[in-house]
């Protein structure tokens, strides 16, 4: 197998492609036309292990170990940072205080989200209303699924443009 840049994807790929490439093109094409006709084609033991290792590593894969090493060291520094904070009343307050203290730290947690969402509900709902009394609906809801249409075509653009990028 070589190490070429890809070939092109135009009208004129197959003009572009080695003597080599159209050879094991056209062995993949007798091989597959053979296993949809019926006759008794199996294909070799270690095939897929074969195909796994030819093709091209992907960044959104996670089928290498390497791919794993950031996102695992920052999430073990990220529990190692909260569990020092976590014990850290524990060194120098009685353990009674540092439970209270754990308490006290998960019910500010759990709660402020909550909280803060019942405070903006009022809020959200005169917003919409005047919204509404301002602008038909079928207005707003055309605008609201413009600009998702115009969110989403902006990242599958920047997707298609890393994708495109990593594959050169």
């Amino acid at each position: 197998m070589t190490n070429a840049a890809p070939p092109s994807t135009g009208p004129d790929a197959e003009n572009t492609l080695s003597a080599e490439d159209l050879l094991r093109d056209r062995r993949l094409e007798l091989l597959l036309d053979e296993m949809v006709t019926g006759d008794s084609v199996s294909l070799p033991q270690d095939f897929s292990a074969r195909v796994l290792a030819a093709r091209p590593f992907a960044p959104w894969e996670v089928r290498r170990r390497a791919s794993w090493r950031v996102p695992v060291f920052f999430g073990a520094a990220f529990l190692v940072s909260s569990l020092a904070i976590g014990l850290a009343p524990l060194w120098s307050l009685g353990t009674s205080t540092a439970v209270l203290t754990w308490v006290r730290l998960l019910q500010v947690a759990l709660s402020r989200p909550v909280e803060a969402a019942v405070q903006v509900g009022p809020a959200l709902a005169e917003a919409f209303s005047q919204a509404a009394h301002a602008a038909p609906l079928p207005y707003v809801a055309g605008g609201f699924a413009l600009a998702a249409f115009g969110a989403l075509s902006a990242i599958l653009a920047v997707r298609s443009a890393r994708v495109a990028a990593s594959t050169r």
